[in-house]
């Protein structure tokens, strides 16, 4: 990270790229270790898919999408309605 002189980066902190780098590759080193020390007690992962997965995306993503949406013409009708705001 950049400090606002733009001279030296702050210490003990990586861009946002590196951040999400680090803990996807903390993640995958994780999962890694699970499957190595479950075993055969992995049995109930078979039904995680690919398409469950992207299902499970998709839906998050629309509920995020439509709570933003219903929240912004809230906002929206209140600063029409409020006179005070200028």
């Amino acid at each position: 990270m950049i400090t606002l002189s733009r001279t030296r980066p702050s210490r003990h902190s990586g861009c946002q790229r590196c951040r999400i780098i680090r803990l996807y590759m903390m993640v995958v080193l994780g999962l890694v270790l699970l499957a190595l020390m479950a075993g055969d007690k992995m049995h109930y992962m078979r039904a995680v898919t690919a398409e469950h997965i992207a299902a499970a995306i998709f839906l998050v993503g629309s509920i995020g999408f439509v709570v933003k949406f219903v929240r912004w013409r809230l906002e929206l009708r209140r600063e029409a309605n409020d006179p005070e705001q200028t």
